[in-house]
């Protein structure tokens, strides 16, 4: 009986380590076959999603600490206003790089339910939601947002950045909806014949 009880034992840490994409989501995932939760304000679940991506050995700008957005600073940090803010969001926080040159930016969001999580995503992901152009002359080479229950994730970064956060995000939601693509491309032409470079600055032609 106590050689069952370990071998099951065994088995429940094996499949912990499975659901685990990401090196440092386990303290957010849950054993398998159990409803998956992630549970926490957006600042703690935001910081551990950070933590997890550089745990993986991807690539990041240095980046600032999470920090918390609020109604006011909405509209310009996530492109979703203050009376859609008050309506569906519990709690908001992103983490930006340090320089402003560098187009990265991971929001988290924990929305009021499920349906509100899914009006986020929603109005996000629509013509005037987040604008990937808010950055001086760089822009993100990727821009999804996706949702797992009350919660939103929106990344704009660097593609392999954008990438393992969508797996980090499912290791430790254990499901996640679709996943929007809001912006994709490895350069984009502009007025005047300039070229915007994802992720780094290149000047842009000056006058006409």
């Amino acid at each position: 009986m106590k050689i069952t009880r370990f071998v099951s034992f065994l088995i429940a840490l094996t499949m912990v380590g499975m659901t685990a994409a990401c090196a440092g989501g386990t303290a957010l995932v849950l054993l398998a076959g159990e409803s998956s939760k992630l549970s926490g304000s957006a600042v703690e679940v935001l910081t551990v999603l950070v933590d997890d991506l550089r745990n993986d050995g991807v690539q990041m700008p240095m980046t600032l600490p999470a920090s918390i957005i609020t109604a006011d600073v909405s509209q310009n940090a996530i492109g979703l206003s203050a009376e859609n803010f008050d309506k569906y969001v519990v709690s908001a926080s992103d983490s930006l790089a340090a320089i402003g040159t560098s187009a990265h930016q991971i929001v988290l969001i924990e929305a009021k339910d499920a349906s509100s999580a899914e009006q986020i995503k929603k109005l996000l992901a629509s013509d005037g939601g987040y604008d990937v152009h808010k950055w001086i002359c760089v822009l993100p080479e990727k821009a999804v947002v996706v949702e797992s229950e009350n919660y939103v994730m929106l990344a704009a970064s660097y593609s392999q950045v954008v990438d393992v956060a969508i797996d980090c995000f499912k290791a430790a939601a254990g499901e996640i909806g679709d996943v929007d693509v809001l912006f994709e491309s490895a350069n984009e032409q502009v007025e005047g014949g300039g070229l915007v470079a994802p992720g780094g600055a290149v000047p842009l032609p000056i006058g006409g």
